[in-house]
């Protein structure tokens, strides 16, 4: 199912229907480390610290302050995730090799619904 009808894993707090992050718990609740820059609620990378305060990998491309998604050191605006294979399709590839739009993806169990499930659960 996709999120909108119950899908994903919720937190394990009690009331708490949001999605879970790590330990069984939301980001609201501490599933997820926060960034050591005092008053920074983004949620922490390598060293401790959010992208924004220079935590994890950053895109190669000179001027570009955004989070790498690869090996290759890129960003998604310069070419670092995998995209569609479908000639001439820019879209981020999804299960199967495809975008969305190409049928790549899971989609949602519910009748009626045609949203893309991220995770199963």
């Amino acid at each position: 199912k996709c999120i909108s009808h119950g899908g994903g894993a919720r937190c394990s707090v009690a009331g708490c229907s949001k999605l879970v992050r790590k330990g069984g718990k939301c980001f609201s609740h501490g599933g997820s480390t926060k960034c050591s820059i005092v008053d920074c609620r983004k949620i922490a990378k390598e060293g401790g610290k959010c992208i924004s305060h220079s935590g994890g990998s950053h895109c190669v491309v000179i001027g570009c302050f955004k989070s790498a998604k690869n090996k290759g050191g890129k960003c998604v605006s310069h070419g670092g995730d995998a995209h569609c294979s479908v000639a001439g399709c820019l879209n981020l590839v999804r299960k199967g090799g495809e975008c969305f739009s190409h049928g790549g993806g899971i989609i949602c169990s519910v009748a009626e619904c045609s949203n893309s499930v991220w995770k199963v659960g």
